[in-house]
């Protein structure tokens, strides 16, 4: 459910909600969201492929579905990020495109569960489709 900026802006004040998973897919709502939240509150991309416009609105990171057939390729664009290393984040977000739309050429899960028992047959970490 799409909760709109203003009702974010309302929960983000309460006590037990500390962040959301903005998956809208709206920049547009996301960049009025990021104005409207207190700093610490976190903000997290719902959608793989934002994650780095999100991060440059003051996001803390993903939930992400591309990081369950490569986690270390996304954790290594966000740890870049937040090292200050902006452009190679950047760059490897940029690299990671194409992966993060095959992921849901399918409605998700479906290419996850098919792509994961090919990483144990292939003993690899991730299955690079580019």
């Amino acid at each position: 459910m799409n909760l709109l900026p203003e009702t974010v802006q309302v929960l983000a004040n309460h006590p037990m909600i500390q962040g959301i998973k903005e998956a809208s897919g709206d920049i547009e709502q996301i960049t009025l969201l990021s104005t409207m939240i207190p700093s610490d509150f976190y903000l997290y991309s719902g959608n793989d492929d934002q994650v780095f416009p999100v991060l440059e609105l003051g996001g803390k990171g993903v939930i992400s579905v591309t990081s369950n057939i490569a986690p270390s390729l996304v954790a290594a664009l966000i740890e870049m990020y937040f090292q200050g290393q902006i452009e190679q984040a950047k760059q490897e977000f940029e690299r990671l495109l194409p992966l993060h739309q095959a992921m849901f050429i399918e409605t998700n899960p479906v290419p996850v569960k098919t792509i994961l028992p090919w990483l144990d047959i292939l003993q690899v970490e991730y299955v690079c489709l580019w």
